[in-house]
């Protein structure tokens, strides 16, 4: 007997055969230290835990996705629709080559893909980007940092912000036309790294349609940095 199962980007009325899901994801990395400009590849793992074969449909360009300390990214290049088979008490995995240079410094990787319309996400591994020749790096400070995670997300989603000096922070959420929908804060902020949440509401308290949303940071009335995020239902 075969079990199918779809991994979808938009959300499907489908209901699974098992009250708790039929598999354990998890990742790796070909190493837990690297040199300066090294390349991390990930491995993104999906063990079949039950006695029989499983098929899952990938509906998606990009159905795999990781954070590098809350910073998102896709593993794109997928065909429309891809289908993997995987047999009892196997593992099917799926490796990535994280193309951006990491700075120096330490990382918490999580990774997650969509099952039925829901993003599941791996327990964090950790690794270290060192350099044994510290000419090789110019270092170039990052005043302002803006991240959300999840995502995608359903129905909130949080988004974290940093910044280098006591500022009047303003975060706006606008959908795709450039409409805005909600002023999530605008007040005075110490300088460093804040976390508020979206709940998916508008101004009005109503719940947005699923889609992209963009949030945009403005520190002392300057917009500094725009950001991404898809609200799945």
């Amino acid at each position: 007997m075969k079990y199918h199962f779809s991994i979808l980007l938009i959300s499907l009325f489908v209901f699974p055969l098992f009250a708790q899901y039929p598999f354990e994801f998890y990742i790796e990395t070909d190493a837990t230290t690297y040199e300066f400009e090294e390349k991390v590849t990930i491995f993104f793992n999906i063990q079949n835990i039950i006695e029989e074969e499983i098929e899952l449909m990938f509906v998606n360009s990009a159905p795999f996705f990781y954070s590098l300390n809350d910073e998102q990214y896709y593993c794109p290049s997928w065909p429309v629709v891809t289908y993997v088979t995987i047999p009892a008490d196997s593992t099917y995995t799926h490796s990535h080559i994280h193309d951006y240079t990491l700075e120096i410094g330490t990382y918490e990787v999580v990774g997650a893909f969509l099952y039925l319309g829901e993003s599941i996400y791996s327990d964090p591994i950790y690794i270290e980007v060192v350099s044994t020749d510290a000419d090789k790096q110019e270092v170039i400070p990052t005043q302002f940092e803006l991240s959300n995670h999840p995502n995608p997300f359903n129905p909130s989603t949080t988004i974290s912000f940093n910044i280098p000096e006591e500022s009047v922070v303003k975060i706006e959420i606008f959908n795709l036309i450039g409409q805005r929908v909600k002023t999530l804060i605008d007040d005075h902020f110490l300088s460093g790294k804040h976390k508020i949440v979206w709940d998916g509401n508008d101004d009005s308290g109503r719940q947005v349609s699923s889609g992209v949303y963009f949030y945009r940071l403005e520190v002392n009335g300057k917009t500094v940095a725009t950001r991404k995020g898809l609200l799945l239902k």
